[in-house]
Parts: C-alpha cells; structure tokens; sequence
C-alpha cells in the first residue's frame, strides 16, 4: 500500500462528481479529513436498510450496488455512495459488495460536519450537486 500525499487526494477528489465544484483550498480540506482504506474483496460495504454514517469513494476497484437483491449500478474508480449518510442518520437505500480488493476513501458523517464549520463552502457546493442529482433521479422516475 503507497501513502497518497495530500496533492494526490486533491486530484482525485478534483475527478469525484460530488465535489466537482469545490475549490483547490476547500479540496485539500475535504482531503484532510478523509481516511484511505484498503475493502477485501466480498466485503459488504453498506448493507440496505442500515443506518449510515459515512461516504466512501472508489479510487481503484469495482464493487456492485444492489436493491432488494436486484443489481443496480456497477461502481467503479471514481465512483462514490453513501453522500446521504453525511446529511441524516437515515437507512441505506441499497447494498453495496466489493468486486475484487478496493481502495477507498472515507468521509465520516461527523468529519463533514466539522469540515462545513470551517469551510461552509464546501456544504452549499454539496448540496447543489446532490440536489442536481435528485432531479436527474426524479427525471428518471417521470420517464421511464
């Protein structure tokens, strides 16, 4: 496993969707509090119907998102779930298994917290993609 400098954590997240809008200094903030970690493979990562408490981003490997036992997305490098989990405490919509060993990163639903206290930025920048994210989801519903 190679330690990743704070650089490499910038432009990786520079690359995530969700936080696409964020600046260099409000990145290396978010990569400040998030944590690397190595998932085994078959490792259920977030079950359906559980609480969550953080978001975790695929940086190298693959892992399957499923709802009621019916696959949904294949998740990939640069892929992230969870985000909900960093706005309330409410149940996992879906499963997600590790395809193969992955790397991931983390950020804990408290680690966010603390991060908007000091860079507010970073919420209203979340926000809007997570909001653009739940149209596209309700366009989706609408039209079959």
């Amino acid at each position: 496993m190679t330690k990743w400098s704070t650089d490499r954590k910038i432009e990786l997240l520079k690359g995530v969707w969700l936080f696409s809008g964020c600046s260099v200094k409000e990145l290396r903030h978010l990569g400040s509090v998030t944590e690397r970690v190595t998932i085994p493979d078959q490792t259920v990562i977030m079950a359906e119907g559980h609480s969550g408490r953080d978001l975790c981003i695929i940086l190298e490997g693959r892992a399957t998102a499923s709802i009621n036992g019916r696959v949904i997305s294949e998740l990939e490098s640069g892929s992230f779930f969870g985000e909900l989990a960093l706005i309330d405490n409410g149940p996992r919509s879906a499963t997600v298994v590790a395809d193969g060993p992955i790397e991931a990163l983390i950020l804990t639903r408290n680690d966010f917290r603390a991060l908007i206290d000091t860079t507010p930025s970073v919420a209203r920048k979340v926000l809007a993609v997570l909001g653009a994210r739940l149209r596209e989801a309700d366009q989706q519903l609408t039209t079959g």
